[in-house]
């Protein structure tokens, strides 16, 4: 054998965090492994910033594509995306992978209502 596609899809799925780090590296290694003089290619699918951040130590620009689905008047869009390395997990939620705006929980976004009232009652009347 000279050639072999792998495929994993939602490479984060049910695993702990620090796995979500450690998988894809781990997964590519045993790969290379397999058959010296072997060509691998592997195609991920992921929505987990650990996971890509786990890939900045091995990703190689010449070599490797970075694609995202997106969504355009109702049809599915594939888009490759320039690789740069984010550095932390927050960092690749707001980078153009995910096009978030605010890496904060939806209800902290705009403070949730009980949260608001907790704190207007213990500021006290007139504050």
């Amino acid at each position: 054998m000279q050639r072999i596609v792998f495929l994993m899809d939602e490479v984060e799925s049910h695993l702990h965090p620090e796995w979500q780090r450690r998988i894809v590296p781990s997964v590519l290694k045993v790969l290379e492994e397999l058959q010296p003089g072997m060509k691998v290619q592997t195609c991920l699918t992921t929505q987990g910033p650990l996971v890509l951040g786990s890939l900045e130590p091995i990703s190689d620009q010449q070599r490797d594509r970075f694609y995202a689905f997106g969504l355009n008047n109702g049809e599915v869009e594939l888009n490759q995306i320039r690789w740069v390395n984010q550095r932390t997990a927050v960092d690749w939620l707001l980078s153009e992978a995910f096009t978030f705006q605010d890496a904060s929980s939806a209800g902290s976004i705009d403070g949730s209502p009980k949260a608001r009232a907790c704190a207007a009652r213990a500021a006290g009347p007139g504050t």
